[in-house]
């Protein structure tokens, strides 16, 4: 709906493996994510990722595959974030454009249950920090991987409300209650009926242990546009833990978004390639050329007519003869034969999801072994084809496309980004 959009939070476990992005954009689109919040991703250094129909900002570790947060935001909302912030590899705050009010996000992933007492009294200083240096008029929510049991005791009920899936609090969800209450904040993911199984929002290994241990907090002024929170079972990334989707009542900006045309490249290498293309290409230009000339001829051009008539034809034969180079394509490897086997992984998945039995928690297991094995097969068989091109550009004495390609495996990922900084450090989009 107009009014409305899905903020969602999800502890992934992990997203670095082969086309592990690709199946949690996959994922999210099922279910109509505008908005979430992830953890673990375990990737390193922090940035923003423009895909097609999302955009990730990042915030990981800068050394090592360890934890992780970050955004996925749908195409509906990517162009009105106003700023993001990557804070440490447990924490980040995006902020996106309303039409009353803009709204700050933090994303969060706390300590578990065991950690010692004075990191834990670090991260919730880390987190009141970043809430205070939000915007003081912002609508301000607190989301994530908070590692919180949070109880139905009667005296924190104006803050947690009635409908938690545990009857007392840990020393977690305590320290969650104490935080939301020092911010004038609820714990929105408490506050709504539901049956148990839309509450819980992690499951251990042998699936006895279930727990509701992520959770959203809103600003309590704005409690009221907090519609709805429920964990979503069917959501598969091969995660511990559920996804969470809250309904939230908003105003969103109505300022549209305009796609940037994108200049295609022509495909020059034919030129070298082809000899009869050059040829031809060479002849289409002088024709064309002399056709100018002669409407031309009885007056003196002044430079820029000049030059856009000569423009006009070299653009014009060369579109129509060399044509356009295409667009590589990312995870070239991730065929149909992958997509197969990750729907058979997903069917099981929310197979054991409706009734749990040994049987089908095997077949899933199974399944998902299967799938992991294929995936790092075929991308092992890709890079191994590319080696084989790099040797035969070698061979065939083809030096543009051997270097090319030397680099392209040497370089880094780089991820290309719309984004950039004004003066004062918002955040711009095209």
């Amino acid at each position: 709906m107009a009014n409305e959009f899905t903020l969602c939070t999800w502890n992934l476990r992990t997203l670095y493996r082969p086309a592990g992005l690709q199946l949690l954009c996959q994922q999210l689109a099922n279910h109509r994510a505008d908005i979430t919040a992830v953890q673990e991703l375990r990737w390193m250094g922090h940035g923003v990722i423009d895909k097609p129909d999302f955009a990730i900002y990042y915030s990981c570790n800068e050394k090592h595959h360890t934890f992780g947060t970050g955004f996925v935001v749908s195409k509906r909302l990517k162009h009105l974030v106003i700023d993001f912030q990557p804070i440490n590899e447990r924490m980040c705050k995006i902020r996106f454009k309303g039409k009353f009010q803009n709204y700050t996000i933090i994303n969060v992933h706390a300590p578990t249950e065991d950690t010692d007492l004075e990191e834990k009294e670090r991260w919730y200083s880390d987190v009141e920090s970043v809430y205070s240096k939000s915007p003081k008029g912002d609508i301000k929510i607190i989301i994530g991987d908070m590692n919180a049991k949070v109880g139905r005791e009667s005296i924190y009920r104006p803050t947690i409300g009635f409908h938690s899936l545990h009857e007392t609090s840990n020393d977690n969800g305590t320290r969650l209650i104490d935080l939301a209450t020092s911010l004038g904040m609820v714990i929105g993911s408490t506050r709504f009926p539901h049956k148990n199984i839309h509450k819980i929002t992690w499951v251990s290994a042998d699936n006895v242990t279930r727990n509701q241990i992520d959770h959203i907090l809103i600003d309590g002024r704005h409690c009221s546009n907090l519609l709805d929170v429920r964990s979503r079972r069917g959501a598969n990334i091969d995660s511990d833990h559920h996804l969470v989707v809250c309904k939230i009542r908003a105003r969103i900006s109505r300022y549209k978004y305009t796609k940037t045309v994108r200049t295609k490249k022509i495909e020059t290498t034919r030129l070298t390639r082809e000899q009869d293309v050059k040829y031809k290409y060479m002849d289409t230009v002088h024709r064309e050329l002399m056709k100018v000339s002669e409407r031309n001829s009885n007056s003196i051009g002044d430079p820029d007519s000049t030059w856009r008539n000569l423009k006009g034809v070299l653009s014009t034969a060369a579109s129509e003869i060399l044509g356009f180079e295409e667009k590589p394509k990312r995870n070239d490897w991730f065929d149909d034969e992958c997509q197969k086997i990750t729907n058979e992984k997903n069917d099981a998945y929310r197979l054991m999801q409706q009734k749990y039995t040994r049987g089908r928690g095997e077949e899933y297991k199974k399944r998902r072994r299967r799938e992991k094995h294929l995936h790092k097969r075929k991308k092992r068989s890709y890079e191994e084809q590319q080696l084989r091109e790099i040797a035969s550009s070698y061979t065939q004495k083809e030096t543009r496309n051997f270097y090319n390609q030397i680099n392209g495996g040497r370089k880094e990922f780089k991820p290309r980004t719309t984004a950039c900084r004004s003066k004062n450090g918002q955040l711009l989009n095209d």
